[in-house]
């Protein structure tokens, strides 16, 4: 029986480890401008991957950057590392992830 759990155990974890990077070989599905706090320019702009499960966010930028935010205490509030990362919806298919130092605008609105 323990074999049994022991086996069930790495599965399930072996699962939720590989699901952001099985969403993510399906290719952009959102645009993500990442601006830095006191800065004019967007930068990392452009097509980027947004997965959403079990209450965390992946979100893969173009450039091979990955950020992973786990849920917070409060509603739409977030962890990245320690840090701390609100989310503000504003319409339909757009959301702002915002940290100290920089905020992501991520528009998943294909129209």
């Amino acid at each position: 029986m323990k074999r049994v759990l022991n086996f069930l155990m790495v599965g399930a974890l072996s699962a939720a480890l590989l699901l952001p990077a099985a969403y993510a070989e399906e290719g952009p599905n959102a645009q993500c401008h990442v601006r830095e706090k006191g800065k004019d320019k967007k930068k990392k702009s452009g097509e980027c991957t947004v997965t959403e499960a079990g209450g965390n966010i992946w979100i893969l930028l173009k450039n091979g950057e990955s950020i992973t935010l786990k849920p917070g205490k409060k509603a739409e509030h977030f962890r990245d590392q320690g840090d701390k990362v609100a989310r503000r919806s504003y319409e339909a298919g757009v959301a702002v992830y915002k940290w100290e130092k920089k905020t992501i605008r991520v528009n998943t609105d294909s129209s």
